[in-house]
């Protein structure tokens, strides 16, 4: 019996107006050869540092949150993940 892919969780900034299709071969390939299921919040640009603030405040954080210059530059975030 094969094991149960390993799952990543990520916040990622959506650059379009449509979500990335999960079941194309380049995510096919990395849960199949590399034994990972990406699950990934894509949140539309204009909201995204907002999203990332409100995540880190709840405490419900992804393994993986991708940021920009937008979310770097943001004291505010910065400021949490300094206290943790």
């Amino acid at each position: 019996m094969a094991e149960e892919p390993f799952t990543i969780t990520m916040m990622q900034e959506l650059f379009s107006d449509q979500t990335p299709d999960m079941s194309n071969e380049w995510y096919t390939y990395i849960r199949d050869h590399l034994g990972v299921t990406l699950d990934v919040n894509f949140v539309p640009t204009q909201s995204y540092v907002d999203k990332i603030t409100t995540t880190i405040a709840s405490g419900a954080l992804p393994m993986v949150i991708a940021a920009n210059s937008s979310v770097l530059k943001n004291q505010g975030i910065l400021d949490m993940i300094d206290d943790g």
